[in-house]
């Protein structure tokens, strides 16, 4: 790995851990460029600006978020199949080494939401567009072929999102939920889901 990537990490990631402490607007691409040891101007040689940094750690994020979910053709098929828990706890997925990296750039987002464009889209496509698409189209599947009754998939997704959500503001909390804490709003998602 060259220097100049060398560096390029480290200021991803200390820009990372300095938007989730501080806020996004209140850190300078000079707070970052001291926290990394590097002169201030050359910070621009990397990341042409605080926006730039920003949209390749959501970048970052949703390329990591497709290399480990599952692929919807085998979400479907394993619907057909395989217990329902089963085909439900691989939607919840981990980042394994990347886990705490990952879950500083959702919580940056989430943050940033309400006043920041960019911050905004990708809060929408990560509680909104991606359970649509893996957790609705698997109860879609589900009703279709018998194997859970008849719901409102709509209403389940605004619930599972809005708690999702919830969840990861308190990350980096003294709040910040345990794995037993959001085991149990698995649990208590899927109580939900009546199987037949």
């Amino acid at each position: 790995m060259s220097e100049n990537h060398k560096t390029r990490l480290k200021i991803f990631n200390e820009a990372l851990i300095l938007f989730s402490q501080r806020g996004y607007k209140n850190v300078t691409m000079r707070d970052i460029a001291c926290a990394v040891g590097i002169k201030a101007g050359s910070i621009y040689s990397h990341f042409k600006s605080k926006s730039h940094l920003l949209g390749e750690m959501y970048d970052f994020f949703l390329e990591k978020q497709r290399e480990i979910a599952p692929s919807l053709e085998k979400l479907l098929a394993d619907a057909e199949t395989k217990p329902i828990r089963e085909v439900f706890m691989s939607l919840d997925y981990h980042f394994s080494d990347a886990e705490e990296l990952m879950d500083r750039i959702v919580v940056v987002a989430c943050a940033e939401s309400r006043t920041d464009e960019l911050s905004g889209e990708f809060v929408r496509k990560t509680y909104t567009e991606l359970p649509k698409k893996y957790l609705g189209a698997l109860l879609e599947k589900l009703i279709e072929i018998g194997r859970i009754e008849p719901m409102n998939v709509d209403n389940f997704l605004y619930i599972f999102s809005s708690v999702a959500f919830y969840t990861t503001m308190r990350l980096f909390t003294k709040y910040q939920p345990t794995v037993e804490q959001w085991l149990r709003v698995w649990e208590t998602m899927f109580s939900m889901i009546k199987q037949k």
